[in-house]
This record gives structure tokens, sequence and C-alpha cells, in this order.
């Protein structure tokens, strides 16, 4: 369960259906080890305030194996290249984002129609300030009442990763505080089928997704515990249908390895099953 929070959900799904013995390690085991980290970590400290301490450990741990650099500020350009064309919906909501800005499809050194995002902020001094006002904005609204939980989570996750900070594990490191949010409140975790949606949705599209996520990992949880710890994945996935195809389609056992994995080719290829 705890790998669907960890691995885009088309790459996980397809690892699921044709036997992989460790999805959870698709990513090498170093990676994983961080993100176990990070999560216990996070999960220890539900009832924290959000903080430059917290978020700056948070990630240090999320890195931790990998190799220096863990809350370190980022000091170069940093992009999100989409890998497709973005729609004229998606664009709008980029250029709706102040912390974002498009780079125009076909621009080098990009190949022509593959979509892009360029994260504006440069300063580490500024980057710090805008961290510091995200974590002054999600406490005040977190003690607001009313406060709708799933879009504090979501809101939270967006604009950390629109901030982007640091050099690498952004998405990884967002996607962790949404999460910890969600289970301050208690909420379960949400299970998101396309990560990269997250800068490219309006904040009311994400909170969808988000809230969805949500109930499916509760689901999933539910179902878990009705068919036993022994249970197949693939059955407390409800994938069986999907195997099945992938199975008469003379799909290959395991063809994930560790590493690089290309999640639009997956979520093609699952689609096409």
């Amino acid at each position: 369960m705890e790998s669907s929070l960890f691995i885009d959900e088309p790459v996980h799904h397809a690892a699921l259906i044709s036997g992989h013995p460790r999805p959870d390690l698709m990513f090498g085991e170093k990676a994983w080890a961080g993100y176990l980290d990070a999560r216990a970590f996070s999960r220890r400290n539900g009832d924290r305030e959000l903080s430059m301490p917290f978020i700056t450990e948070l990630h240090q741990r999320v890195a931790r194996f990998e190799g220096p650099g863990g809350g370190v500020i980022a000091v170069r350009e940093r992009w999100f290249i989409c890998g497709r064309p973005v729609t004229p919906e998606e664009i709008a909501n980029v250029e709706a984002n102040p912390l974002l800005a498009r780079i125009p499809d076909g621009t080098v050194p990009l190949k022509p129609n593959i979509g892009a995002v360029f994260y504006k902020l440069k300063d580490p001094v500024v980057i710090r300030n805008e961290l510091d006002s995200l974590c002054d904005w999600y406490n005040t609204a977190r003690s607001a009442p009313g406060t709708d939980p799933y879009r504090l989570a979501a809101e939270l996750q967006q604009r950390f990763v629109s901030i982007h900070p640091y050099g690498d594990y952004n998405g990884r490191t967002s996607r962790l505080l949404m999460n910890w949010s969600l289970e301050h409140n208690g909420l379960s975790p949400s299970v998101l089928p396309d990560f990269n949606k997250d800068i490219l949705s309006s904040t009311d599209q994400w909170t969808d997704a988000v809230r969805a996520g949500s109930q499916t990992f509760a689901d999933r949880t539910d179902r878990l515990q009705q068919l036993g710890v022994s249970a197949d994945p693939v059955q407390t996935f409800g994938l069986q249908d999907l195997q099945e195809r992938y199975r008469n389609h003379n799909g290959e056992t395991e063809p994930l390895g560790s590493g690089y994995h290309d999640v639009d080719w997956w979520r093609d290829f699952l689609e096409e099953l």
C-alpha cells in the first residue's frame, strides 16, 4: 500500500500486473529507504506546525541515501518537462500560477510537441522567504474554522512544488507534506493517478484529485483488511481484469527493472489494454 504513494500509478500498476516481486524497489533501494525514513518522520510529527526546519529535515531524510544536497536550497534553474504537449487548459493553469512560466513547445533543447514549465524563483533568499510565507499561510489556514482539509493539503502540495526549492526530490517532498497534512486531519493519504498533473491543474481540480485519491487509498485499506495481509496485491488494488488482459497480450513477466521509467509510455500502454 505504501508504495502506491511513492510510485507513479501507471508504473506501479504495470509492476503489479506483470508480477514484479518488489514494486517498492523499482526506483532503487536507496530511494525507497529515503522515502520510508521521511514518511516515518512526518508521521511522528503530525501535530507539528509547518516550518523551515521541518521542511528541511523532511527533504534531508528523503535524499539522505542518494547523495549530498538534502535540505540545500537550489541555486540553479529548474524545469519541468511534461513529455507531451500541454493542453490549452493546462497552459491557462500554469499562466495563472505566479511561481511558474510556460516554456513554448519546441523551445531548444526541447523536442517538438513537448511542453515544459520553468520555475521562476532562482534566488535562494527569495526562495526561503517564499517558504516562510508558505508556512505562515498553512499554519493560519490549518487553525481556521471551516478549512477544507483536502483543499489545504492540495494547495500545500501545489504551492511547495511550484516554489521548487531544491535541486531534486521536490515532488516527493511535496507529496509527503500533502499526506502529512491529510493524516493530521484524520484522513487517509492520497494515491494520485498522475503526479505530474499537480502544477498543470487548477487548485480546484487538484483538490478534487487529492480528495478522490484519499478515498481510493481508504477503500484499498478496507479491502486489504477484508482479504488479509497475505492477499494478492493485484486483488487488493482491483487489477484482476487488467492483469488478465496483460497476460492475453503476451505481456512480459517483470518487464520493469530498477531505475527510470517512462510514466507516459506505461500509461498509454495500460490504456490500450
